[in-house]
């Protein structure tokens, strides 16, 4: 999953699996592009059209080549962790939710430290980089957390 250059995000106009995406799915494939997919279970409710991790997982299977980026793991973060563990071709960003206690452990025990990617999503980056720093993890997940992973993704080189 090294080297792309870029990333298309699919947001909530349709379903992340809605088949009217494919031929977007299908450009980004062949462009070495990241599907980042805007998925979530809001402990408030979704939005209409506003996909969840199901959704996601769904078209990550049905496109193996691709990397898809499940986004803002949060709200009832354990769907997350349950959807992304069979999905290989699929990363998790911790974009979601600010701090909730166990729940990056959770997922890097399901998915492994190599498909989690650090993410914000909103103006709170000390709370964010929190659920990092504070969860239990070796520094080497950590680092992989924060930046190993995106860097081998975009293809950058990290320095330590």
């Amino acid at each position: 999953m090294a080297g792309h250059c870029s990333e298309v995000k699919l947001w909530i106009s349709v379903l992340a699996d809605d088949s009217r995406v494919d031929p977007y799915v299908e450009l980004a494939q062949e462009a070495g592009a990241i599907v980042l997919a805007h998925a979530w279970v809001k402990t408030t409710g979704n939005l209409p059209f506003e996909s969840q991790p199901e959704h996601v997982a769904s078209l990550a299977r049905r496109f193996p080549r691709l990397v898809v980026q499940l986004a803002h793991f949060g709200g009832e973060w354990e769907t997350g962790v349950r959807v992304a563990k069979d999905v290989p071709n699929m990363v998790v960003d911790i974009s979601g939710t600010l701090a909730d206690s166990g729940s990056v452990e959770a997922l890097v025990r399901a998915v492994g430290a190599e498909r989690v990617l650090f993410g914000t999503d909103n103006t709170d980056f000390h709370y964010c980089l929190g659920k990092v720093m504070g969860a239990q993890l070796s520094e080497a997940q950590r680092q992989l957390i924060l930046c190993g992973n995106a860097c081998q993704l975009l293809g950058l080189t990290s320095s330590p």
